[in-house]
């Protein structure tokens, strides 16, 4: 989807996406924070999350939060895997726990994923109590139709989620 964006956020999502590469270069997020800082790579994950997935300002918000917590388990659990300074010189990696925080980060990416989607389904709620107003005052068929069209979409994503969440349960 495409997303207006004001120009600060437009920088904003530029910045992210030279990080995205530089993630892609690294061997995942437990990097990128150790090279760039807990609140740098906060920035950029949720901007790269909020520029791809969604155009919602509640999604947004869920997106950063979830992320800052990802960003903080990585932190705590993680040694300094990279030294980096902002022209991009890379010393030798030290030594860090591997599969566990791996999949603890996992865990944590899936949550934040969970939060996202939750935001989008109360963004969606919002727009159908909006057509449910248009539909009460106009009574034409035609709104009937789109608020049944609107809610049906809805419970689907409701459903999808649910799934979503059993899937993640099943897997911890």
């Amino acid at each position: 989807m495409e997303l207006l964006l004001e120009p600060a956020a437009a920088a904003a999502a530029t910045e992210a996406a030279e990080l995205v590469l530089l993630l892609q270069q690294c061997d995942g997020l437990l990097e990128l924070v150790a090279l760039l800082g807990e609140g740098e790579a906060a920035a950029a994950a949720a901007t790269t999350i909020i520029t791809t997935t969604t155009t919602t300002a509640a999604a947004a918000a869920a997106a950063a939060a979830g992320m800052q917590g990802l960003l903080l388990l990585c932190s705590r659990r993680c040694c300094s895997i990279y030294q980096l300074n902002l022209r991009g010189r890379v010393q030798q990696p030290s030594s860090c726990e591997g599969p566990l925080l791996r999949r603890e980060a996992a865990a944590a990416a899936a949550a934040a994923a969970v939060a996202a989607a939750a935001a989008v389904a109360v963004a969606a709620a919002a727009v159908v109590v909006a057509v449910v107003a248009v539909a009460a005052k106009t009574h034409t068929v035609g709104f009937k139709l789109l608020l049944l069209f609107l809610l049906y979409g809805y419970q689907k994503q409701q459903q999808q989620q649910q799934q979503q969440q059993q899937q993640q349960q099943q897997q911890q």
